[in-house]
């Protein structure tokens, strides 16, 4: 590696030895961080803010979220947004809003021309309108375009859009729900409308709606007969529990790159696997894995008192499985 020879020694002598911990998956791997922060709580008498959790891209914040606020533990996203609250991840819930209650008003006027179908604000507002004026459900007026004057494309998007959400709200309860999320977002185009593009923050945003089907997996394992319905109703209560939680004792959630230049008694780094942490990417490329040496170095020198570092032997990723093969 091309990096300048150092010698490293510790201020405060050699401290405590690193906590190792392999799980199954993201779900133990979040479990696993609270139950060695409640530990640490317990036996040190730490507070919450005495911890941050560390990880290598957004997405991987969504298990750890859940599994807080399963817990009602405090915690706060440093650099970043909470996962149900990106703008990506609530769009694709305002469709699964929609297809659960077609009367859905606000989401319905979120998703309409999300992605683009050509479907302008002038546009909605004369279905508005006509939905005033004939005292019927928004959702309605979008079967017939053509008699508010609105002809060719912006038509044709309409009832296309109409079309697929009553197909899918026909669905609810004959498909599994990560089956009918998984297709409802790729006949939208909502998937390829990021996965095709250049930018790295779109990309990110594609790697969140996968990471939402885990979230659906996740709660179906738990609750077998809960459904779309059960989902959505959890992820508004959990969302609920935010908007009035004003704790200052938090626990840190943060990416590696936004945890530059800051330190805290306790750090865990999860996600310690070839693929993740350091990316697939990076594996090919010495340049790149170098960053990903630096970054790691970053998260082990936050700490003051302790690190645990956290890997699971099989994790879902942008929406797929991957087992970790350890030689």
């Amino acid at each position: 590696m091309d990096r300048t020879a150092k010698e490293l020694y510790s201020v405060q002598g050699t401290g405590e030895k690193l906590g190792f911990i392999r799980t199954m998956d993201e779900l133990e791997e979040a479990d696993a961080v609270i139950s060695a922060l409640e530990k640490e709580i317990k036996l040190n008498k730490r507070t919450f803010s005495d911890f941050a959790v560390l990880y290598r891209v957004n997405a991987q914040s969504r298990a750890l979220e859940d599994s807080f606020r399963r817990m009602g533990i405090p915690y706060n996203i440093v650099g970043g947004i909470r996962f149900y609250e990106r703008k990506e991840v609530k769009d694709m819930l305002a469709y699964l809003r929609l297809i659960l209650n077609l009367k859905d008003t606000v989401s319905l006027r979120r998703v309409v021309n999300f992605p683009p179908r050509g479907i302008g604000i002038k546009t909605v507002n004369k279905c508005v309108q006509r939905a005033e004026e004939t005292n019927k459900e928004l959702f309605e007026i979008l079967a017939n375009p053509t008699g508010m004057d609105i002809r060719g494309k912006q038509a044709d998007s309409l009832r296309t859009f109409h079309d697929i959400i009553v197909k899918y709200h026909d669905l609810v309860d004959k498909l599994d729900a990560r089956e009918l999320i998984a297709a409802l977002s790729e006949e939208v185009g909502i998937l390829n409308y990021y996965k095709n593009s250049d930018d790295p923050e779109e990309l990110e945003r594609y790697q969140n709606i996968r990471e939402l089907f885990n979230s659906v997996d996740a709660y179906i394992g738990r609750n077998p007969q809960g459904g779309l319905k059960g989902f959505i109703e959890e992820v508004s209560l959990l969302t609920a529990i935010d908007s009035w939680n004003d704790q200052e004792n938090r626990v840190t959630l943060m990416t590696l790159h936004s945890a530059k230049g800051l330190e805290f008694p306790i750090i865990f780094i999860t996600g310690l696997e070839d693929g993740l942490f350091p990316l697939y990417r990076s594996l090919d490329s010495r340049k790149e894995l170098e960053e990903e040496r630096r970054l790691f170095y970053v998260g082990l020198t936050r700490a003051k008192d302790r690190v645990y570092l956290l890997y699971a032997t099989h994790r879902r990723r942008m929406g797929a499985d991957y087992d970790l093969v350890l030689d």
